[in-house]
């Protein structure tokens, strides 16, 4: 099938991405098969009534969770101190009566990490309002836990606040109630290119049938990198924007020269995207993606592929520019025929030549 005309364009978008009360963790972890399967990370108890979300600090703007969805979904990022964020617990409490004014400050915190699968805490950091008792992992301020180093796949926190009256017994407080956050990474993507033109190994097409032509097709198959096993499965848990490019031959005076020379370099680290012409549709679909160039412009190509998330856009805090690419960890690429620019494969888009004229000379009669 060719997935380049399916066109799904299924934007896998941040909606639905917050646990409900009535979602059990065991169900947050969980995955719907379909293509445009959701990933429930975030808080588990969403606010939504107005007086309580006034009474948070800090302040929740409109009640609204846009900005927890968002960032509770992380890039993996391979360089130290890798991917990681600060969790922030409110200073007052969230409680349905004590609104406003009347919302009380906790008085101590307990962080608790699960681990990826939710199934223990495997690490329990706790510390007093304006104690001593720092412990590794905590900020100074004791309503925040920093993490760093966050591997790919789910990621469980939970915090318990304390409210203790001065001279209370500690052993006969009130039952607390905990606050759930789950984070997930998305895992490193591993791409690969085949020729799958009709032609075997052929890699050139006449110029006039560049609109038809099916002598050149290219197959970019995505798969996850490093080793992740975890859900969801990359052939149907995500969607990928897939984003060709061609680069020309710029020799001055042979319009097919294919020497490694004779092509513009593609800035390896993917920073400065110059010199290479994307092509006219990026595709989003599943795990694979079917490329048949229609450039009608004759010379001689290479080409490349760039994949990337939908569910969270590299640039989603700011523009960029193409000499300035952001998060260039959350772009994977792969050069078609070759694991690199110099050994990627030559496609020659050949010339329909013009009909010759006839004349004469050296005539005798």
């Amino acid at each position: 099938m060719d997935l380049k005309t399916t066109k799904t364009m299924l934007k896998l978008g941040l909606v639905g991405l917050f646990l409900t009360t009535f979602i059990t963790l065991a169900q947050a972890q969980s995955i719907d098969k379909d293509p445009q399967a959701q990933i429930l990370v975030g808080p588990e108890t969403p606010i939504s009534d107005a007086g309580r979300v006034t009474a948070i600090t800090p302040l929740l703007t409109g009640g609204n969770s846009d900005y927890e969805s968002l960032h509770a979904v992380l890039f993996y990022n391979p360089t130290a101190p890798g991917s990681g964020l600060t969790l922030v617990a409110s200073l007052v409490e969230d409680h349905a009566t004590r609104t406003g004014g009347d919302a009380l400050e906790f008085t101590m915190y307990k962080w608790f990490y699960m681990g990826q699968d939710n199934n223990a805490a495997v690490a329990d950091y706790g510390l007093a309002v304006g104690g001593t008792d720092k412990t590794v992992g905590l900020d100074t301020d004791p309503n925040k836990h920093t993490v760093t180093n966050l591997a790919p796949g789910y990621h469980y926190f939970r915090v318990e606040g304390y409210i203790i009256p001065e001279g209370a017994d500690d052993s006969e407080l009130c039952t607390v109630e905990d606050e759930t956050f789950v984070v997930y990474v998305l895992p490193p993507l591993a791409v690969t290119t085949t020729h799958t033109g009709e032609n075997g190994l052929l890699l050139q097409y006449c110029e006039i049938d560049a609109a038809t032509q099916q002598n050149v097709q290219m197959t970019a198959t995505v798969a996850y990198d490093g080793g992740y096993t975890g859900d969801p499965a990359i052939a149907n848990g995500f969607e990928l924007k897939y984003t060709w490019y061609a680069v020309k031959s710029e020799h001055a005076t042979d319009i097919f020269a294919d020497d490694i020379a004779d092509f513009p370099t593609i800035d390896p680290t993917k920073v400065d995207i110059g010199a290479a012409v994307a092509q006219p549709e990026a595709i989003v679909v599943s795990n694979t993606n079917e490329f048949t160039p229609t450039i009608a412009t004759i010379g001689s190509y290479k080409f490349f592929v760039e994949v990337e998330y939908t569910v969270k856009t590299r640039d989603y805090d700011g523009a960029e520019t193409d000499n300035a690419r952001k998060r260039v960890h959350a772009i994977y690429r792969q050069w078609f025929g070759g694991a690199d620019q110099d050994l990627a494969s030559v496609v020659f888009v050949t010339p329909q030549p013009g009909k010759p004229h006839i004349t004469v000379e050296g005539v005798t009669d």
